[in-house]
């Protein structure tokens, strides 16, 4: 059964193909600021192979946490070690891949993009996101809101600027980001800044991780992608939803996707 959220999000790409491009288009009652055309479908570039998870990780600089958080994270596998076996039964009731990042589970506390890629679709007030696999959706508000008094779960706001889109994302809860190598907290606080090069067809998002309680100075890193050409087709994704929305439906999953 697909995902509700994941079809929604399909639905919406579907709509939004469509319309006239925001880039060309300036917010009403104010300066135009030209809106980045990041709309399209993006593959994260490969430099080690296979898209293997270990090369990408190794190629970003060790966190400098304080102590007390250095030692949450587990020791790093010896060399030469055979991967962990996947098992879905050992996986979370609901499975935690189910959530856009920020829910239990290790890895689960980070959109990082440490896989093939994404879908976006921006306009002047949101940038979605629609990551491959089984992650959802990302809704990064562009329409000047600021965060709420409450919320449950990953929650960003964003703004433009003259040749970026850099969102700020809160709401994480206490684990290691997505490549292990850092760790969240409530107080912890992401700024991703997504610039397109001078052609167009490459995109860098910096990620860097601000919480002066966790980290002696921020974690900053880059990951780089190309643009798929126009004709590329999106494809639903999918999650365990009946286990997903039976929890949600009780109140037991701690978080749930930001749906506006």
């Amino acid at each position: 059964m697909p995902s509700r959220l994941v079809t929604s999000v399909v639905a919406l790409i579907a709509l939004w193909a469509g319309a006239t491009p925001f880039a060309q288009q300036g917010a009403t009652g104010q300066s135009a600021i030209p809106i980045v055309d990041l709309t399209g479908v993006w593959n994260r570039l490969d430099t080690v192979g296979g898209h293997s998870y270990g090369g990408i990780s190794s190629m970003f600089p060790k966190a400098q946490l304080h102590p007390e958080f250095a030692a949450k994270l587990p020791p790093p596998p010896p060399p030469n070690a055979p991967p962990p076996v996947y098992n879905i039964g050992e996986q979370a009731d609901p499975a935690p891949r189910c959530a856009v990042g920020g829910g239990p589970g290790p890895g689960n506390t980070s959109p990082t993009i440490n896989s093939a890629g994404m879908s976006l679709v921006a306009t002047k007030d949101l940038v979605l996101m629609l990551r491959d696999g089984a992650h959802g959706g990302r809704y990064m508000f562009a329409d000047g809101r600021p965060f709420p008094s409450r919320f449950d779960g990953l929650y960003s706001i964003g703004r433009w600027e003259r040749d970026a889109f850099v969102a700020i994302t809160r709401g994480f809860t206490p684990g290691m980001t997505g490549f292990g190598q850092g760790w969240t907290e409530p107080s912890t606080e992401l700024v991703e800044t997504f610039k397109l090069s001078a052609d167009k067809n490459r995109l860098v998002i910096t990620y860097q991780w601000n919480d002066p309680k966790v980290y002696v100075t921020p974690l900053v890193y880059d990951i780089e992608f190309e643009r798929l050409p126009a004709q590329q087709q999106i494809w639903e994704s999918w999650c365990d939803s009946r286990l997903w929305i039976d929890a949600n439906q009780k109140g037991t999953l701690t978080t749930r996707p930001v749906v506006p």
